[in-house]
């Protein structure tokens, strides 16, 4: 399939892969573009992947990786999420998170592990994940990591739909994000300036 989406407005860039590739078919796509080979065919369609999304973004760009392993552009932000069968890429001038997640039942069998007390009680299983998600991205914003899912971010409840805005509470600073239902899967992303965090 490939490319699959692409979400532009003034803030971000999102770019949206739908997996179906083979390695020697994306090393064809991306062949002007260097990837390092990694033992896992998983882990290499991921890097061609990002590379392409990256470079149908943002031209010439090539994804760093800082100290703790995130990914960094040289002029923008960026971070990116990985399923089995999709990968996403945000790309923006301020800080940005962003969690795509397959549709399934596990983080409604886990919520007891990243979700307070208070919050479990309306759960869904398209609920469950969209929390997830939008911790994820909200941890991936931050950068800094040492984050308690279950203690420091408290989501607000929300209406689960195809597409919808979600609220958190975070470091004494309401977080606001978007999520959007892409097939089977639910992608959510932030895209906010930190301040005093």
């Amino acid at each position: 399939m490939g490319l699959f989406k692409i979400i532009k407005n003034e803030k971000f860039q999102i770019g949206i892969w739908e997996i179906t590739e083979t390695v020697d078919e994306l090393e064809k796509l991306a062949y002007n573009l260097f990837t390092r080979k990694y033992k896992s065919s998983k882990r290499t369609k991921e890097t061609l992947i990002n590379n392409i999304l990256v470079n149908t973004l943002l031209p010439g760009s090539k994804i760093n990786y800082n100290v703790y392993g995130a990914p960094i552009l040289e002029n923008n932000f960026i971070s990116i999420s990985h399923t089995k069968k999709m990968a996403c890429v945000l790309i923006s001038d301020i800080n940005v998170g962003v969690d795509i997640e397959e549709i399934s039942s596990k983080p409604l069998q886990l919520a007891n592990k990243f979700i307070n007390d208070e919050n479990q009680v309306l759960l869904t299983k398209k609920k469950a994940l969209i929390i997830w998600c939008f911790k994820e991205a909200i941890f991936k914003w931050y950068e800094k990591g040492n984050i308690s899912f279950k203690k420091d971010i408290i989501v607000y409840n929300f209406k689960v739909n195809k597409k919808g805005i979600v609220k958190a509470q975070f470091k004494n600073q309401e977080i606001l994000a978007e999520f959007i239902q892409i097939k089977n899967h639910y992608l959510v992303y932030l895209c906010r300036k930190k301040t005093n965090l």
